[in-house]
């Protein structure tokens, strides 16, 4: 193992090995075989994948050992921080591999077994499987859409809210205009997630963009843009009704949105906004 490699230093986490042995299991067993032959290899094999896990997890334990013991007399060849790896952001996306997060969710359980946690470990092996084949569709999409955009992407923001992207990108998947517009802003959609999906689960994007078909859907609602900026321009009486009718973003205004970016999201210009055409012989 290379301690300078975040990929090495990942997969020989206790985690990722667990995981790597939890998949080998199910291929003996699951992989094209009927549920009758399915049962009869998961009786005959589990003492197998029981023994493997506790040789791995104790083989572990011992490595672990010697290198605490190691640094103790060697400090300087103690393993420097996963962060200041140089392949730190490429390979952090292996903490998302189905290995890593099945043998987490295994790990997870143990933790608590004496309360009884390995009944609830399906239903965790399970959510393992989806949150791997969340990230798994998004990142192919974003590949797909533009590799240096995929590269620039925070992985671990991306796990965070991999259910939501996901329903939204199989939403919209016959909408290109949304989806284009979103992965060219995805960073701005990554730091304000709740508010553009609040905005395209609406009723009332839904009916005037998805189903006119419009090219160019806004990825936040205009008219809460607009509240703020008017708020300013009207009395307090007027405030009061706008107010009760239309909420503004807490953080979001068309004053804190550069030009450029309001271009990139698709936004109107704001309402009463004066421009100055100059033309040039």
């Amino acid at each position: 193992m290379n301690p300078h490699s975040t990929k090495d230093r990942i997969q020989n986490h206790l985690a990722y090995k667990l995981g790597l042995c939890m998949i080998a299991f199910n291929k003996i067993v699951g992989g094209g075989q009927d549920k009758q032959n399915s049962l009869i290899l998961k009786i005959f094999y589990f003492p197998s994948f029981l023994f493997n896990l506790f040789k791995i997890i104790q083989l572990h334990k011992a490595k672990k050992r010697k290198y605490n013991e190691m640094i103790e007399i060697f400090p300087s060849l103690k393993y420097p921080p996963l962060q200041s790896c140089k392949d730190y952001p490429e390979s952090l996306s292996y903490k998302y591999h189905l290995a890593y997060l099945l043998g987490e969710s295994l790990l997870q359980t143990n933790k608590t077994w004496y309360r009884g946690s390995y009944f609830t470990l399906h239903k965790k092996i399970q959510k393992a499987k989806e949150k791997y084949q969340e990230i798994s569709y998004i990142t192919k999409e974003l590949k797909a859409f533009n590799q240096k955009l995929y590269e620039q992407i925070d992985i671990i923001e991306l796990a965070n809210s991999s259910q939501e992207i996901y329903s939204l990108l199989q939403t919209y998947k016959d909408y290109p205009p949304l989806l284009q517009t979103l992965f060219l802003n995805f960073s701005f959609f990554m730091q304000y997630p709740n508010e553009i999906l609040q905005w395209l689960n609406s009723k009332e994007f839904k009916e005037q963009y998805i189903k006119t078909n419009h090219p160019y859907p806004p990825l936040l609602n205009p008219d809460r843009l607009n509240a703020k900026r008017e708020s300013k321009e009207c009395n307090v009486e007027s405030q009061r009704e706008n107010r009760d009718s239309i909420q503004s973003y807490p953080n979001l205004s068309y004053e804190s949105i550069p030009a450029e970016l309001a271009w990139d999201l698709n936004l109107p210009l704001p309402r009463n906004y004066c421009g100055i055409l100059v033309f040039l012989d």
